[in-house]
């Protein structure tokens, strides 16, 4: 997810300028941990923000649309979400937000017993 949203800020960039900023954040409170990724491209026109997340939407020639809607999907599934913070003439944010690794798994774990050698 976090190489996703970073290629797509290093894409957003113009010709040889620009940075993007990654920054991590643990809201002990809320038992959630924040993972930023802000570029300084042009931003991501209004009409369009609706959008971001559907399969298939791009903007790009020859890409398929499918990384943030996937991204948001696998976040999700961890009960977590992916978000367009801002976004304007000066770049764009997007925030990931996940449970810190002491909540609750999305799914509960299970113990399987080694086969006997003998069984068919």
């Amino acid at each position: 997810v976090v190489r996703e949203l970073l290629k797509n800020a290093v894409e957003a960039l113009p010709e040889g300028a620009g940075h993007v900023v990654i920054s991590l954040k643990h809201v002990p409170e809320r038992g959630r941990v924040q993972i930023m990724v802000r570029d300084s491209g042009q931003g991501i026109p209004d009409h369009l923000r609706p959008r971001l997340f559907q399969p298939f939407f791009t903007t790009k020639e020859h890409r398929q649309g499918l990384s943030l809607s996937r991204a948001k999907r696998y976040i999700e599934f961890h009960n977590g979400t992916l978000e367009v913070i801002a976004t304007g003439p000066d770049g764009t944010l997007f925030q990931v937000e996940l449970p810190t690794a002491d909540a609750e798994p999305p799914f509960l774990s299970m113990s399987m017993k080694k086969p006997d050698p003998g069984a068919v």
